[in-house]
């Protein structure tokens, strides 16, 4: 599995509209590659505890409603592209978001994450609740099947307030600026809400590591029977030397046994002897040999099954990154 980390904040408009983009796009791989986490950063960190009103708050942003208006036009139609209903009119505050946050990494430990994820945007910007209020938080928990009564009297707490903070603070240490950002495998970031190019690195690097953890098992099983053929030559050889051969006798007798038992001089004097001498090396040799060439054909069998994995998730990534270009006319990340 691959980890996708995505820093988002609940009342960031691209963030809910990345989130939709997000599962458009896992959607349409199918049974994708991913393990996700949503990871805190406030957009108004120092904003109160109970918030502010959302007019005062546009005018100190965008210097009245004029210049809001015109910040959110981009939201607006991308919203509308994917599919969302965003209802901007009904928001009447900004709220502080660090309790909508403690929500989602609690619902992270009972894997309900991305359920709570969904509806703390769908509570704001659909139905115009402030998601800062305990009440709205305990009835979103409630309907993914958390235990409201408890998430009530965590929130009575300061209960991981601290951690989230600090959470907040790492990342922006990490040179996240803006949300959402999506972090694939631990090492690419890809900001914005078009998350098709997360989806495709992402895929294309499983599925190739896929291919090559199949090339690696199929070389090492004929590696081990490679070896095993090798301790069973190695061992007639050392017989012999046993029996009072020397390493040209024992070496000769390995190679001229192949084609003939003329060499029967050098067995030990019994027929018996002589038989299962030449037997032992027949079979140790028949062996090695089979695994040499059973070991030379499957690897480059799995090398070129390999190699075509490895395009067939290349030309799926491109296809993703086609589908991220042709939508990429975006406005600002919030």
């Amino acid at each position: 599995m691959v980890k996708l980390d995505i820093f988002s904040d609940p009342i960031c408009p691209w963030c809910y509209i990345g989130k939709t983009n997000l599962d458009r796009a896992l959607e349409q791989v199918g049974d994708h590659p991913f393990t996700i986490e949503y990871h805190p950063f406030q957009l108004n960190p120092d904003l109160p505890p109970e918030g502010m009103d959302r007019r005062a708050d546009m005018d100190a942003k965008f210097g009245g409603r004029e210049g809001a208006v015109q910040a959110y036009l981009p939201v607006q139609e991308h919203a509308e592209q994917a599919g969302l209903e965003i209802d901007f009119e009904a928001i009447t505050r900004t709220p502080n978001t660090l309790d909508a946050h403690r929500l989602i990494h609690w619902a992270g430990i009972e894997q309900r994450q991305v359920f709570v994820v969904q509806r703390l945007f769908e509570a704001y910007f659909r139905d115009g609740r402030d998601i800062s209020h305990p009440d709205v938080l305990c009835d979103i928990a409630d309907s993914v099947e958390m235990d409201a009564p408890m998430v009530a009297r965590l929130l009575a707490s300061d209960a991981d307030a601290e951690e989230i903070r600090t959470r907040d603070a790492e990342a922006r240490k990490m040179g996240i600026q803006s949300v959402p950002t999506f972090i694939v495998a631990g090492q690419h970031a890809v900001p914005g809400a078009q998350p098709d190019r997360a989806v495709g690195r992402g895929y294309g690097r499983d599925h190739g590591k896929a291919g090559e953890g199949k090339l690696m098992r199929n070389e090492a099983v004929f590696i081990l029977f490679g070896l095993l053929a090798v301790l069973i030559g190695s061992g007639t050889v050392f017989y012999h030397l046993v029996e009072g051969w020397s390493w040209i006798d024992s070496f000769f007798f390995t190679v001229v046994t192949l084609s003939t038992v003329g060499y029967g001089s050098l067995v030990p004097q019994t027929v018996i002897g002589k038989l299962a001498t030449t037997l032992f090396i027949f079979a140790g040799l028949g062996v090695f040999a089979a695994a040499i060439q059973q070991f030379s054909r499957v690897t480059v069998e799995s090398r070129l099954r390999a190699r075509s994995e490895l395009r067939e998730a290349r030309r799926k990534a491109a296809e993703a990154e086609k589908r991220l270009e042709a939508v990429e006319e975006k406005g600002p990340d919030a």
